[in-house]
């Protein structure tokens, strides 16, 4: 070809290329264009087109092009033909079906608090409203990231695009929440950009997904508890890094496991114990039901397994295993606990305990269901439990 004439070749799978092409190429990779960038670029076009505009406006611009030049100059375009004067923050929402900023706002507030009828009553307005639940999801996730971002101790506020004054409102917002929490509600609303695409009913699946994210005030994390014990094995009080734990109303759907009050005996904490056991670790429950625990001395727990059960007793020996029921229970009766299991060997002998009288037919259907095994054949087969033989 003449000297003047130059060949581009597009790709975004440049690993597929073969060696013979890329050895021929001069290669410049693209990478996505900064959001301040983008938002100077556009501030300069507008100022060439004597067009008065909100900065806030021209950072939600930005934000939506995901570091694309062409599609926030499409998008600029059509707002100069929708707006007269001046384009404004509303103007953008309004043409990109965004939902305002004051929305996820309060959003993020009924999440806080855990308020969940508010929670339901904002998704009704947002359906009626007519807001795209993709671009409302998105924008909630890069708040809750924004939140994250801006919690943490010696970030940089240019990491998130937005004016001092506004960061500094929402660094405090997010110093309310604990990092963990954070994490899992960014967890679950990226998940449910999913989940929604595919659900039957949007609505529903928006309002279970959002209760779910205000539920995560009451779960129990483990680095949070872990911290905890870290201190106050070191007999230091409990870090101001708990934030939420004064937030606690009457009406809140959950409470805090870490207010509960304490209690000083085993046997009467046993059973809530096996329950939350029940909830995040099915498998460690059924191996539990099958010992008996003891009294704590000098820390240490000490549950009481029959011969027939030695294989409960190995699972539940791993350290993982260990160390997660330890924490439960260090958080349930306030100090630190240690495990140990023991195999009792069957001498024949009267134990002092009272015999266990034998389950009801109901009993041993609940019983039966529990196991992590039964459960999961019921599921598969979509089976029910009609009748149980000994």
């Amino acid at each position: 070809p003449p000297p003047h004439v130059k060949f581009f070749f597009a790709t975004t799978e440049p690993h597929k290329i073969p060696d013979t092409i890329i050895s021929r190429c001069q290669r410049f990779d693209l990478r996505k264009i900064p959001p301040h960038l983008i938002r100077d670029h556009l501030g300069k076009i507008l100022k060439k087109e004597n067009v008065d505009y909100e900065d806030k406006a021209l950072r939600t611009i930005a934000a939506v092009a995901e570091g694309g030049m062409r599609d926030a100059e499409s998008i600029l375009d059509q707002l100069l033909v929708y707006c007269d004067d001046k384009i404004r923050q509303e103007d953008v929402a309004a043409l990109l079906g965004l939902v305002p900023s004051m929305v996820v706002a309060e959003f993020s507030n009924a999440i806080l608090a855990a308020d969940l009828s508010n929670i339901i009553r904002l998704v009704s307005e947002t359906i009626d409203q007519g807001w795209d639940l993709k671009q409302f999801l998105s924008t909630l996730i890069r708040h809750f990231r924004d939140l994250l971002v801006l919690s943490v101790p010696g970030s940089d506020e240019k990491l998130t695009d937005i004016p001092v004054e506004e960061a500094k409102e929402l660094a405090e917002l997010g110093r309310k929440f604990t990092t963990p929490r954070l994490l899992f509600i960014l967890d679950e609303l990226i998940a449910g950009e999913n989940t929604i695409k595919y659900a039957i009913s949007e609505q529903i699946a928006l309002e279970m997904m959002l209760i779910r994210v205000a539920q995560s005030r009451g779960r129990i994390y483990i680095d949070d508890l872990i911290t905890r014990i870290e201190r106050m094995k070191s007999g230091l009080p409990d870090p101001a890094g708990f934030p939420e734990s004064d937030q606690s109303t009457p009406e809140e759907y959950m409470v805090r496991e870490t207010a509960a009050p304490r209690q000083s005996s085993i046997h009467e904490i046993w059973p809530e114990f096996l329950e939350t056991m029940g909830e995040n670790r099915a498998m460690l429950k059924a191996y539990l039901m099958e010992g008996d625990p003891g009294e704590i001395e000098d820390g240490t727990l000490t549950i009481f397994f029959n011969e027939e059960f030695d294989f409960h007793r190995e699972a539940l020996e791993t350290p993982e295993k260990q160390s997660y029921m330890e924490t439960l229970l260090t958080n349930k009766l306030g100090r630190p606990i240690k495990l140990k299991f023991v195999v009792r060997k069957n001498t024949g002998e009267n134990h002092t305990q009272e015999p266990t009288p034998p389950p009801t037919a109901i009993k041993k259907k609940s019983l039966i269901r529990d196991n992590p095994i039964i459960e999961s054949a019921i599921d598969i087969f979509d089976a029910t439990i009609e009748e149980v033989r000994e």
